[in-house]
């Protein structure tokens, strides 16, 4: 598990938003309250109109490629991140036939989410 910093200046003092899914208290249990959730077109509205500081996210690899986290898995859309060194390694990687060479830029596209707190991991879970 990972969460996306949209605002690394405001990162301390965040809130956490997560869409509910029917309640808090999971279905199958006497509380659970059905329908209590935002639609998923009335989620992403909300996000995109009044983007968190901070979220959670989750990411399961269908493939043990760099790439599939650095680009598949990491949404540049939902953080709002503009780098264009990010963007001309990712490509760069993506297209280069030299193992080494590609290993070397997606470890620098890697570096810019770290140092750049965009990216904050927080578990690998199942490597």
């Amino acid at each position: 598990m990972f969460v996306h910093a949209t605002d690394a200046r405001i990162l301390l003092p965040s809130t956490l938003f997560l869409p509910p899914t029917g309640g808090f208290v999971p279905s199958g249990m006497p509380v659970h309250t059905s329908g209590l959730a935002l639609p998923l077109s009335q989620w992403a509205a909300r996000f995109r109109e009044q983007p968190p500081h901070v979220f959670a996210s989750l990411w399961v690899a269908d493939d043990p490629d760099p790439d599939n986290f650095l680009r598949v898995g990491f949404r540049q859309d939902w953080t709002g991140l503009s780098n264009e060194a990010y963007a001309k390694l990712l490509e760069e990687a993506r297209h280069t036939r030299d193992q080494a060479r590609r290993i070397e830029l997606y470890r620098q596209v890697d570096r810019i989410l770290i140092e750049g707190a965009v990216v904050v991991p927080i578990e690998y879970a199942g490597c």
